[in-house]
């Protein structure tokens, strides 16, 4: 099963979100291809893919995670609370299926379950949670709508709002 990116059912309105949800899904189907070779999730190319996809999704979650959920808050997303728990969910769940690899090696049964997990939680965390966030945007987002950029810019008015208002 490969996963097939919609806008209409993934996008969030924030580019930056969108652009690294879009590396996960890259990252995610790189490993599923690997896994439906003709030799199937047990040849040396799928558990090599399994082992870069942990490693991948070992870093890039966090960062990822923590980019989201300052939207998220900066936005004030109801489902922002919500947001954390899932991350802090899918971060303790993939502990485990790591340390299980760890100790008990690559199995075929371990890279299915870690497909399923995988698939499971990206499509459905992003569809009903990340998604939200096109519903507490402004009207028009810029382009280059970065938490920095955008922080700096709201900085700025802020000070300049008490400067006027004192």
């Amino acid at each position: 099963m490969i996963l097939k990116w919609d806008d209409a059912t993934y996008l969030t309105g924030v580019e930056e979100v969108d652009i690294q949800h879009k590396e996960l899904f890259k990252g995610v189907n790189d490993f599923l291809a690997a896994c439906t070779t003709i030799e199937g999730t047990a040849s040396q190319l799928a558990q090599e893919k399994t082992l870069e996809t942990l490693e991948f999704l070992g870093k890039y979650v966090v960062e990822h995670f923590q980019t989201e959920e300052e939207y998220m808050e900066r936005y004030r997303s109801p489902l922002q609370d919500v947001n954390v728990a899932e991350h802090k969910k899918f971060l303790q769940q993939f502990a485990k299926i790591k340390k299980r690899i760890n100790d008990e090696g690559l199995s075929r049964q371990m890279v299915i379950r870690l497909e399923g997990f995988l698939c499971g939680w990206l499509s459905n965390h992003i569809m009903k949670v990340d998604s939200s966030l096109r519903e507490v945007l402004p009207e028009k987002t810029p382009e280059s709508d970065s938490l920095e950029e955008t922080q700096e810019h709201g900085n700025f008015f802020s000070r300049l709002w008490a400067a006027l208002f004192k």
